[in-house]
């Protein structure tokens, strides 16, 4: 398993996931349009998504656009998925999630989210206070080691950078805990819930910039 490279496609019109891998290792996904997905609202479903995949490694994903995604996050990592992986130089707009636009889970080791734009990002559900009501940028649950570095936010109906514990979830003989994350040099504009969300004190967020923020 693994060892593709999936380049210079459209992957459009799909009711559930656009493209999808389970223990996929060292693959490249580049320059692809993803649009019109989700349709069949099926995320509790847990294997909705742009792209979804599981427990891979050595993986970058660059390039793509990701736009009109319903019911679905644009790319859901998915349990110890995000070990030496870059999701860089990618444009995801309009997607109405009840995750984020990239949603990372219960995932440990190092992760590189780069100089992306995320924009026009609602919830599947009214935001009424719990984590579980969508619309954020990066949608982080019981995962550890991610580097959010260099994005653009702009038009966030909840939060850019969400970080929530899953300490009761146990992968790799512990729950999610959620530490050594990295928020640096990014924009947010217009991030109506928070514009970062720490769970714990054991991670670092510096050199930001803040626009329209919201009490």
């Amino acid at each position: 398993l693994g060892y593709h490279i999936v380049r210079n496609n459209i992957i459009r019109n799909c009711g559930i996931g656009g493209l999808e891998a389970l223990a996929a290792k060292q693959m490249l996904i580049e320059d692809n349009l993803f649009e019109n997905i989700g349709w069949q609202d099926a995320e509790l479903a847990f294997e909705s998504g742009g792209i979804k995949i599981h427990t891979t490694f050595n993986t970058m994903i660059r390039r793509n656009v990701f736009r009109n995604i319903t019911f679905a996050p644009g790319i859901w990592m998915d349990y110890l998925a995000n070990q030496n992986i870059r999701i860089t130089n990618n444009v995801f707009t309009d997607i109405i999630s009840a995750r984020g636009a990239i949603y990372i889970e219960v995932s440990r080791n190092d992760c590189l989210i780069d100089r992306n734009i995320f924009h026009k990002l609602r919830s599947q559900y009214w935001i009424s206070g719990e984590y579980g009501a969508g619309g954020s940028a990066l949608y982080s649950y019981g995962s550890d080691s991610i580097r959010f570095c260099n994005n653009l936010l702009l038009d966030i109906e909840n939060t850019g950078y969400a970080d929530y514990l899953n300490a009761e979830r146990n992968v790799g003989k512990r729950g999610g805990v959620t530490r050594w994350h990295l928020v640096l040099n990014n924009i947010f504009i217009d991030c109506r819930k928070h514009d970062i969300d720490f769970h714990n004190w054991y991670n670092y967020f510096k050199r930001n910039i803040f626009s329209k923020v919201h009490a």
